[in-house]
């Protein structure tokens, strides 16, 4: 392979020399026509493109004088001598190689030929080889200009080409920096990047509104500290975020409520790595009010519809207390009438100190008929199962507002084994049937919460396993605290989940239940109360062997999640 390209090399070689050898056109002037065609035919013996004539005028005259690369000319010529021809071509612009050629010649006329500096000057008489070594000198020498010269055309063209480059790359550089400053200025969320001291380099009109910045126009912030720009009220929250993410290289979120204009905002902060190391971050911010504002009327909804479903089981639980109260009450009234009767009897009788036999026995009479041995005894219990009915009334309807109410931004603290017993208490008609309980509660601690939303949670976790038994089953309710987080488990006998809907139970609007039995929201807003927590929320089933939801709730997860940072 290697003899190949060598051969190819010399090949192209031997071409670039003939080529060059044609054009290297050579003119011979001599009054001695003998001398003019033997030398002329020596040259063409040689490979060269040679031609003659008979005196300098009649060179200066010829049509191709000005692409010929060498002229030998004699100098002492009848008329125009050979160093005049020489400076004729020279004031023409004309100049090729000269090489003079004289047999006797003045001093003076050989000091003016050369100061043409020509390239070479024989006397005569000269040998044949002289010559064509003279020539061949001349001919390496324009091999070497020719080869200058081209190299000069190749860079110059090159030089071109790459000016043509640079300007195509220049003017979509400049076209991609108006596509992004375009792009950036007419985003609908607000862009904000600092390098890894804090200084702006970045910023669109959206940020500067959404935080309320300090400034006159976008173009006054170019490495200006941020916390210059950031109004007191955001600074706190936007500086601690921009801090955390040059440390830390981990994309972090935040909301906070921008005081100045009470709108809820969400940024996601995320470094920029050169070279292995952080030199930048960009902040992304984004208005969510409207956002907020639709979720919560989005929970609001899922609770009413909740609340729709249950409404028959509750008005069930509610009516069976009332039942009975309200038989109590009539028994009560009955009970009254007959101690009002005996009361009244005793008082129109006690004006005689000594009452008759007669008398004493209508009294006994009376006591007897009245039954009031069985009325005296049956008051306390009677009182106390109305006020016992009246107390589960009170109970289902003030759980019934905890979870109907619409939640306030601010956390409660609460109690977990609490929160779920309230949503047992909703749900209790529709598992009092179908489900045995069991609760195997661990202490817990207190942690801050948004209450109506837990129980949210746990309703719907209590009805869908209710729904998933066939005829009877058990629930397992366990609770656990480890590590500052809690942990609640809630695990059926019922069917299970097929394995191909596992990944998709949490997805809005998915339900495997027949029409009219859910909205397939409710997993879906859980899975989102659970995440608002800082939480998470897994499920494991096994076909015909039921399922288990495990929702782990971090104590401080309410706080983390309206810390700056948190992700």
């Amino acid at each position: 392979m290697n003899n190949e390209s060598s051969i190819l090399e010399r090949t192209a070689d031997l071409a670039t020399s003939v080529k060059l050898r044609n054009s290297f056109a050579v003119l011979v002037v001599d009054d001695e026509a003998t001398n003019a065609v033997l030398l002329s035919e020596v040259l063409k013996q040689e490979g060269f493109t040679c031609d003659y004539s008979l005196s300098a005028q009649e060179a200066l005259e010829r049509p191709d004088i000005g692409t010929i690369s060498l002229v030998v000319t004699d100098i002492r010529m009848p008329g125009m001598s050979g160093v005049e021809l020489a400076e004729s071509l020279q004031n023409r612009g004309d100049c090729p190689r000269i090489i003079f050629i004289t047999a006797q010649a003045e001093l003076q006329v050989i000091s003016r030929a050369m100061t043409l500096q020509p390239f070479g000057y024989m006397e005569k008489p000269f040998s044949i080889v002289q010559f064509r070594e003279l020539v061949e000198r001349a001919f390496q020498e324009y091999c070497e200009e020719a080869t200058h010269h081209q190299t000069l055309v190749n860079l110059a063209d090159e030089v071109k080409e790459q000016e043509k480059e640079l300007e195509f790359r220049t003017e979509r550089l400049v076209s991609e920096q108006e596509l992004i400053q375009g792009i950036i200025g007419n985003a609908t969320f607000g862009l904000i990047a600092v390098d890894d001291q804090l200084q702006t380099y970045l910023l669109n009109e959206v940020a500067t509104n959404l935080l309320q910045l300090k400034l006159q126009s976008t173009k006054t912030y170019l490495g200006v500290p941020l916390i210059d720009l950031l109004p007191a009220e955001c600074s706190q929250d936007v500086m601690d975020l921009c801090t955390t993410v040059i440390t830390s290289g981990q994309l972090l979120e935040t909301n906070f409520r921008n005081p100045l204009t009470e709108r809820l905002l969400s940024i996601v902060s995320y470094p920029v790595w050169r070279r292995q190391t952080i030199n930048a971050a960009v902040l992304v911010i984004h208005d969510v009010t409207d956002k907020d504002i639709l979720q919560k009327r989005l929970l609001q909804s899922a609770k009413l519809a909740s609340i729709g479903e249950l409404a028959a089981g509750i008005a069930h639980e509610i009516n069976n207390p009332l039942g009975f109260v309200t038989s109590n009450c009539n028994t009560l009234a009955g009970y009254v009438d007959a101690i009002t009767k005996y009361l009244h009897a005793l008082e129109n009788n006690s004006k005689d100190p000594a009452l008759s036999e007669a008398m004493q026995a209508e009294l006994n009479e009376l006591r007897t008929s009245l039954d009031m041995a069985y009325i005296v005894g049956d008051l306390k219990p009677l009182v106390a199962e109305t006020l016992d009915g009246l107390g589960r009334v009170s109970k289902i309807v003030r759980d019934l507002k905890t979870f109907a109410r619409v939640e306030s931004d601010s956390p409660q603290l609460s109690n977990l084994n609490a929160l779920i017993e309230d949503a047992l208490n909703l749900v209790r008609n529709e598992t009092k049937t179908k489900l045995d309980i069991q609760k195997q509660f661990s202490e817990l601690p207190e942690f801050l919460c948004f209450p109506g939303q837990l129980v949210q949670v746990f309703t719907n976790m209590f009805v869908n396993a209710a729904q998933a038994v066939a005829k009877h089953g058990t629930l397992t309710i366990r609770t656990t605290c480890e590590t500052n987080i809690l942990c609640v488990a809630i695990k059926d006998d019922g069917e299970g989940i097929p394995e191909k809907h596992l990944s998709r139970v949490f997805d809005p609007f998915f339900t495997t239940k027949p029409p009219g039995k859910g909205t397939g929201m409710g997993l879906s807003i859980s899975y989102g109360i659970v995440e608002r927590h800082g939480g998470s929320i897994t499920v494991k089933s096994e076909p015909g062997e039921g399922k288990e939801f495990v929702i782990l709730l971090p104590l401080n997860g309410v706080e983390a999640q309206s810390t700056p940072g948190a992700s």
